[in-house]
């Protein structure tokens, strides 16, 4: 766990933070347009380097979950897979 705090760290000491909640990954991840203009805002600044977006376990968990509910388990792997490219290749 204290490599994972360091790393978080070490690449976002001068961007912004932000916590994604599980509902909000998921709507974004789907495309819902019930996910708010301002959390939509919060991917883009991501995605455009300018802001980290720290998930937590728990949260990843429950994603699987509602995927799994929602019969759309196969957008779950292709998940992980950019969190582990985002993870090694850090911008």
């Amino acid at each position: 766990m204290t490599n994972q705090v360091i790393f978080f760290i070490q690449f976002s000491l001068f961007k912004l933070q932000y916590l994604l909640d599980t509902y909000a990954l998921y709507w974004h991840l789907i495309g819902s347009p019930r996910l708010s203009s301002s959390a939509a805002n919060v991917f883009t600044k991501a995605q455009a380097g300018k802001a980290v977006l720290v998930i937590y376990y728990v949260v990843l968990a429950e994603l699987y979950y509602l995927l799994q509910k929602y019969g759309q388990t196969s957008l779950f792997a292709p998940l992980l897979q950019n969190l582990q490219t985002i993870m090694v290749h850090p911008t």
